[in-house]
């Protein structure tokens, strides 16, 4: 089980799967886990790491003495939901309403640019994207070499300011967007489809780290084309 004492490592396909791992790790700090990270490289990196060790993967704590640095009931985390973490349909729309001097919203689809520009390969509503939301696709912030690692936070902000539908006004660097936050709020919104590869950003954003709030909109396409193709709130 989990327990609020006991870290909790996350791991996943990498590059070869949905960013899943990102969105266990968003959903447990979500829930107001503080020890929680995502293993570097996943489940690849994890068994070419046993390969070069000759199968040997790393032990687990086996002495009482080891035992005890750990020892801390499994099972006993208490959910206590952390909202900053978290948008809902009803906050897209008013952050999209409310960019001023001193708070800008950056939202940041994290589909495939096909699916930014309209395709519904999951059964949304409708296609197209949020007004405002640039597209950034989410394997985006891994380096173009195919090597597997997560760029340079400066490497990152220079692909989306880059990016389709990137606002204009965006720092020209990732050091001008730190220095910028001291006086304007910004704030990332990540989302897809069902919020899970937006759930790897917003872990990948969450690293850089992001000079203000983060947050991941769960409800994504899915919610959103529905609600706004019926007018709900």
């Amino acid at each position: 089980g989990v327990s609020p004492g006991r870290p909790v490592v996350v791991y996943g396909a990498w590059t070869e799967g949905w960013g899943e791992e990102g969105r266990v790790y968003w959903q447990l700090a979500y829930l107001g886990h503080v020890n929680v990270s995502i293993l570097y490289g996943g489940i690849y990196a994890w068994n070419e790491h046993c390969r070069d060790h000759g199968g040997d993967c790393g032990r687990f704590a086996s002495s009482t003495d080891e035992k005890k640095k750990i020892a801390d009931p499994a099972g006993k985390f208490v959910a206590k939901a952390n909202n900053t973490l978290r948008v809902s349909f009803n906050d897209v729309v008013w952050l999209d309403e409310m960019q001023s001097n001193d708070t800008r919203a950056v939202i940041m689809d994290a589909r495939n640019g096909n699916e930014y520009d309209g395709a519904t390969p999951y059964g949304s509503t409708y296609g197209g994207h949020i007004p405002r939301a640039l597209s950034f696709p989410w394997k985006s912030v891994f380096d173009s070499d195919g090597s597997g690692n997560i760029a340079s936070p400066e490497a990152i902000w220079t692909a989306i300011r880059s990016s389709p539908g990137a606002p204009s006004n965006l720092p020209p660097t990732f050091a001008n967007l730190t220095q910028a936050a001291r006086t304007t709020r910004y704030i990332a919104v990540s989302y897809c489809t069902g919020g899970v590869r937006s759930a790897f950003l917003f872990a990948t954003l969450t690293w850089m780290p992001w000079p203000g709030i983060v947050s991941n909109y769960d409800g994504s396409w899915w919610e959103y084309s529905k609600q706004s193709f019926t007018g709900g709130s």
